[in-house]
């Protein structure tokens, strides 16, 4: 905006003449078009790449549940978790055979004792 003064006679106020100034030259619909295509070009690659995030993100976790659940089954297959003598201790799980317990070794153990068996009580006659 450009404020150019009117020359009025000395007995009167000067008065200030408002005038809109007219764009650049350089600034032409065509390149503010260009600009509008390019960014709706961005909406459509944005939206693709998140939910190409999230469909990584869920095929990560469901592979992660499905190995966990496998892991769990072979595990469950091993007596040891049902012996008196495990203990769900990281560093010794075993206190008679700690190289074997919970790996496909365990399942013929031949110290293996039930937890919930009762001790054999003396028969009095």
């Amino acid at each position: 905006m450009r404020l150019t003064p009117v020359t009025m006679p000395p007995s009167e106020k000067p008065l200030l003449r408002t005038e809109i100034a007219q764009p650049p030259a350089d600034r032409t619909p065509a390149n503010s078009q260009i600009a509008q295509d390019a960014s709706l070009l961005l909406v459509p690659i944005c939206f693709v790449a998140i939910w190409a995030g999230v469909v990584c993100i869920i095929a990560d976790t469901w592979k992660l549940s499905r190995k966990e659940v496998k892991t769990n089954r072979q595990l469950a297959q091993y007596p040891c978790k049902k012996c008196q003598f495990f203990n769900n201790n990281p560093y010794m799980k075993c206190a008679v055979n700690p190289h074997s317990a919970m790996t496909p070794a365990a399942k013929d153990c031949l110290d293996f004792r039930s937890r919930h068996s009762k001790p054999a009580q003396p028969h009095h006659h």
